[in-house]
């Protein structure tokens, strides 16, 4: 097995593969600096509704996740993209994958 690539030279907007004009959802406590970050990226608001390139949401429980794939996936493009965000592990809400 070849070793783990090391990926901590990357932002986060990198690693998350955002491109400007996107129509991505950020829904949950993000944090500010994040949610600014990817708003400067896309070079636009925030979609509310319709159609999406993508969509960044934070889950707390597994129920959570599925329920947020649920909803999400008929909003998606063919080729767009729904990342979960989890609070690290020895956090109160840390869900366990």
């Amino acid at each position: 097995m070849p070793p783990d690539k090391d990926f901590s030279h990357r932002t986060a907007i990198q690693k998350l593969g955002l491109v400007a004009e996107q129509r991505v959802e950020l829904k949950g406590d993000l944090g500010a600096e994040l949610r600014g970050d990817v708003k400067a990226t896309l070079g636009r608001g925030f979609a509310r509704s319709g159609e999406l390139d993508g969509a960044i949401v934070l889950v707390e429980s597994v129920e959570q996740a599925s329920e947020v794939l649920r909803r999400y996936r008929p909003r998606l493009r063919d080729s767009g993209y729904l990342w979960l965000v989890t609070r690290k592990r020895g956090h109160d809400a840390y869900v366990n994958q």
